[in-house]
């Protein structure tokens, strides 16, 4: 689905696995809360950890259900300690992905316009986003929770449109889940790359644009000019 009539003016991006390395940041946390909080012998969390990102499945996982594993691993009694750690902690662990910054700072000094579109809660999500160094360079950033709806719908992505003062149109939408970040841009008649750095070997969709690291986002503009 391409439009190809009106020029890019903003390039927007979702933020966990796009533009924050979420699986390390959810390793890093239960690292530390394994440490801090538990007994649990460090040389096996390796492949603790590989069982409990089924569970968490990139974050789509229930929160609850997550939290209920590692309350059983770790021997924890009350989910509160949990809860208490990931809200406090969880957020410290965010960091960018390599050549992230770089790609940033040039996309505004070209003029385009930056947002996040992003499902989650907005205290957090902006938080995670101040700690990894990435709040400054955006103009507009809208989070499921003050918008109302979420990723796919396009409510949202036409939301954003708004915010920045363009037409949908007029936007690139950057992220790593089709159906929600690829579908939902389109259906809201933006342009979508699919980031595909950290999908699954054998994922296979029909897209249009595709990144594999963060300076392909500069050459699929350029083809769109």
């Amino acid at each position: 689905m391409t439009s190809g009539k009106n020029k890019i003016k903003a390039v927007l991006f979702d933020l966990d696995d796009t533009l924050i390395d979420r699986d390390k940041m959810f390793s890093n946390w239960v690292r530390y809360f394994a440490k801090n909080f538990s007994s649990y012998p460090p040389d096996m969390l390796d492949g603790y950890l590989v069982k409990l990102k089924v569970t968490d499945s990139r974050g789509a996982g229930r929160r609850e259900a997550v939290f209920a594993d590692m309350m059983k691993e770790f021997g924890i009694d009350d989910m509160a300690v949990l809860e208490k750690s990931y809200y406090d902690t969880y957020r410290d662990f965010a960091e960018p992905f390599c050549g992230e910054l770089e790609t940033l700072e040039k996309l505004k000094k070209d003029g385009y316009l930056l947002g996040v579109v992003s499902n989650g809660y907005t205290e957090l999500q902006k938080k995670k986003m101040r700690n990894a160094g990435l709040f400054d360079y955006f103009d507009e950033i809208l989070i499921s929770e003050e918008a109302g709806c979420q990723k796919p719908d396009k409510r949202i992505f036409e939301s954003m449109a708004k915010k920045l003062g363009i037409l949908p149109s007029e936007a690139l939408m950057v992220g790593d889940r089709y159906e929600i970040d690829v579908l939902g841009a389109l259906g809201a008649g933006m342009r979508a790359c699919y980031m595909t750095a950290r999908i699954d070997p054998d994922e296979e969709n029909d897209y249009e644009y595709q990144a594999e690291k963060f300076e392909d986002i500069l050459n699929i503009l350029d083809k769109l000019r």
